[in-house]
């Protein structure tokens, strides 16, 4: 007995159940090699739910052995237990789509068994993580139809948990009046049941968030303080991540940054230690926000980089398919089972039917046979003899004729249930096709889903050509990726100088111009992810260690590249071209400096190459050491330049399937070079497209152009 009422009192909780004492998980733990059968998968289930916010991966472990015994000796309610507990496993780590299948399995075994409890868990779960996607208006549908039917069988456990649910919902839509409503609500029924400590710490901390977002940060942190001092004794370390996580973002919103630091940095390691990706992608933003609001960009951006890449594996845009595809089918599928049923029975009676009516139709035809002989007797009495012999002649045909109506009857009948059998067979058939692409279909949305979320990272660190107008009106950059992601990127930057101290005693700014076009190894994914390291260590370079000159930020670059990817001890020959200029504006001077991409410069109506240097950034290093050279172009008199990678020239296209080449690309740009900017961009990439034509474009496509 005190199995099961530890079993009916875990399974009507979404918190944790870490107060439940340690001495009873020890407990579970002795008995589990003593008993059998379906108690041994209540006690590996009980024991998978007590310890789900303390060690996860074992509270799994428990969990897939509960599955695996309950499948065994066909104990459905223990199965859906198992499946539930598995679900919350993967919501844990943030696999929200795979939670809910799980989930909805739970559901429809507890619908089939009805166990009316276990419905209400179902339901109420599910809307939990439909409150982890904040939909919170599907979540408060789930929460309200798991209280109602609570409220109906007097569960007042379940009830305050329910309450706490959704006062959490309102409290995430900003109705604070309301969400502290429920959670006062439930704190009165909590405090009249043992061992509701959890459920008291998540009302306080909820109502803790409501003062937070009202400005009254102080009384916040008094509620979360409470909240995470019950957390702690109880060693739920999920629950204590989360509000280390709230408690910070309140230090941060009072500007207490040494406090908000402590806070995150101590629910990145329980995260970390328990597996939960939820709070430690929260934490990583939390901190990022903090060293920005101290100006420390650079661990600002490593924990904006960790929390995009968790943001992108908790959830994407095909998890939201995904999981609305299944509440779809949850809600379909017993309407097509019926449906289903009724088609069969409805063919099934149409076939007797029509067997009936033959079997008639030959009794029938018989009948009146009979009839119309008895009758010919009786008109030719006197031939009394040749009329028997007719009779039994006829008899013979009849009965020949009623044994093969019954042959017919039966291979009738045969081919029914071959039919029948058919049909199943096609329709699982049918099913496993379209399982097998739906799996395919998954596949490629999820590769091109993560591909597109990809672009717009990539987008958004590519500079704004407002900004570049700014500084330079006459300008345009064609950009045209191969892919969805580019291995091409442009880069942009402003950097203020102090130059020569003046006979005065004063020195003068200046600002310089800092322009590059880079090509990078591969294209698509493997070449976006070279254009975000690029990106990056010219930010370094240059914002950093304020390193303006062209052929030394080329040096610096191609040093961190080697360093980067271990090329000094590994294979990995990545690497760049790249074309830079620094532009000083004021004096009417340019620099240059180039790694296998060339600049081509336009004065006095005369085109001219400005080489680069022979060798890549980064890759393979046969020299000592690499030393990139720079050229000095006098801005004296009206110039336009441009910066390209190879895409353009590398095109194949016109009706010989040729290349454009770098010759008719130089040709191009020398009649061109006097139009405005907008005109140039235009023009490039109209010649572009009609010079590849139906081929594919083989390469990423860059081009600059600055008028001075």
């Amino acid at each position: 007995m005190r199995l099961l009422l530890l079993a009916l009192f875990l399974s009507y909780s979404s918190f944790s159940l870490a107060q439940q004492t340690q001495n009873i998980v020890d407990s579970l733990i002795q008995i589990l090699p003593n008993v059998q059968d379906t108690n041994k998968v209540n006690v590996l289930n009980n024991l998978s739910y007590a310890i789900a916010n303390i060690n996860p991966e074992q509270s799994r472990e428990y969990a897939t052995q509960a599955i695996a015994l309950a499948t065994q000796i066909n104990y459905q309610h223990g199965y859906a237990s198992g499946i539930d507990i598995m679900g919350t496993y993967y919501e844990r780590l943030g696999d929200y789509a795979k939670a809910l299948e799980y989930k909805f399995q739970a559901l429809r075994i507890h619908e089939q068994i009805n166990d009316i409890g276990g419905i209400a868990k179902s339901l109420n779960n599910i809307g939990v993580i439909y409150y982890r996607q904040k939909n919170f208006e599907r979540s408060l549908e789930y929460y309200e139809k798991a209280l109602a039917i609570m409220q109906k069988q007097n569960k007042p456990y379940a009830v305050a948990v329910y309450l706490l649910n959704i006062g959490e919902i309102y409290q995430e839509k900003g109705d604070y009046a309301k969400a502290i409503e429920y959670q006062e609500k439930s704190m009165e029924i909590s405090k009249k049941i043992a061992n509701m400590e959890d459920c008291i710490a998540f009302s306080l901390g909820i109502i803790g968030k409501c003062y937070a977002a009202q400005g009254k940060y102080t009384k916040a942190l008094e509620n979360m303080r409470q909240t995470m001092q019950i957390f702690e004794s109880i060693n739920d370390k999920i629950s204590l991540a989360e509000y280390l996580v709230e408690s910070g973002n309140v230090y941060i919103a009072m500007k207490n940054y040494t406090e908000a630091s402590k806070n995150f940095q101590r629910a990145i390691q329980i995260s970390t230690d328990i597996g939960d990706s939820n709070w430690l992608k929260y934490a990583h933003l939390g901190l990022a926000k903090t060293y920005a609001a101290q100006k420390n960009f650079e661990k600002a951006y490593l924990h904006q980089v960790q929390y995009d890449s968790l943001k992108d594996i908790v959830f994407n845009e095909n998890n939201a398919k995904r999981i609305e595809q299944m509440q779809t089918l949850y809600e379909s599928e017993k309407k097509q089972a019926e449906i289903e049923m009724l088609k069969k029975d409805k063919l099934i009676k149409e076939e007797e039917n029509r067997i009936s009516r033959l079997v008639n139709y030959s009794f029938l035809g018989t009948f009146l046979f009979i009839s119309a002989l008895t009758f010919a007797l009786y008109r030719n009495n006197r031939n009394k003899q040749k009329a028997n012999q007719l009779l039994t002649h006829k008899n013979n045909e009849i009965n020949l004729k009623n044994a093969e109506l019954e042959q017919q009857k039966e291979e009738i009948l045969t081919q029914r249930d071959l039919l029948e059998n058919q049909n199943v067979v096609l329709q699982t058939q049918q099913k496993e096709l379209q399982e097998r692409n739906a799996e395919i279909e998954k596949q490629r949305n999820d590769i091109t889903a993560s591909i597109s979320y990809a672009k717009r990272i990539q987008t958004a660190i590519l500079p704004e050509m407002n900004k570049v107008k700014q500084f330079l009106p006459s300008s345009f950059v064609l950009y045209k990726p191969r892919d969805i992601v580019s291995g091409d990127f442009y880069y942009f930057a402003t950097l203020q100088e102090a130059e020569a101290l003046h006979h005065d005693g004063t020195r003068q700014l200046s600002e310089k111009i800092i322009l590059a076009a880079v090509d990078c190894t591969g294209h698509g994914v493997p070449g976006a992810f070279m254009s975000m390291i690029g990106d990056a260590m010219l930010n370094q370079i240059v914002n950093i260690q304020r390193i303006s000159s062209p052929d030394r930020i080329l040096n610096e670059l191609h040093k961190g590249i080697r360093l980067m990817l271990k090329q000094q001890e590994g294979e990995n020959r990545d690497g760049m071209d790249i074309s830079i200029c620094t532009i000083d504006l004021q004096a009417k001077v340019m620099e240059f400096a180039g790694a296998r991409n060339a600049m081509y410069l336009i004065q006095n109506q005369e085109l001219k190459e400005i080489k680069a240097d022979r060798f890549s950034i980064g890759g393979y290093q046969q020299e000592k050491e690499r030393v990139f050279n720079k050229s000095i172009i006098k801005l004296d008199v009206p110039t336009t330049f441009y910066l390209s990678t190879d895409g353009y020239k590398d095109q194949f296209g016109s009706e010989e399937g040729k290349k454009f080449s770098a010759r008719r690309f130089k040709e191009l740009l020398l009649q061109i070079h006097h139009l405005d900017s907008q005109e140039q961009h235009r023009i490039l990439e109209s010649t572009f497209e009609e010079w590849k034509g139906r081929e594919l474009q083989i390469d990423d496509v860059l081009v600059i152009g600055v008028s001075i």
